[in-house]
């Protein structure tokens, strides 16, 4: 998986604008598997894969905090914070899709 770096510096103006500074953080590269990828390179167009926390915030610093993992999205343990997770995420791609759409994303 490969994002396009423009793309990324673009979207990640928008989120921030509409999520907060604080809410559109870099990651780390990793070395997962991911066929998503694969999409953009074929029709060659950039492509961008978002990450989208879903634990409730104390509960993630409370990890943190630790030196413990969440469980994520492929665990039998994963327990995401459902509606701020679906309220975030949709906000998110709206932000997105406004912006290469040619709308503007509010701010927040």
């Amino acid at each position: 998986m490969f994002n396009d770096p423009a793309l990324a510096a673009r979207l990640t103006t928008s989120l921030r604008r509409g999520l907060g500074e604080a809410n559109v953080v870099e990651i780390e590269p990793s070395t997962g598997s991911e066929d998503f990828g694969v999409f953009g390179r074929v029709a060659k167009v950039p492509s961008l894969q978002l990450r989208l926390g879903a634990i409730e915030p104390g509960e993630f610093a409370k990890s943190k905090a630790a030196g413990k993992q969440v469980p994520g999205p492929h665990s039998a343990l994963f327990a995401p914070d459902r509606e701020r997770t679906l309220r975030t995420g949709v906000a998110a791609f709206t932000m997105a899709a406004m912006d290469l759409f040619g709308g503007s994303a509010p701010a927040k």
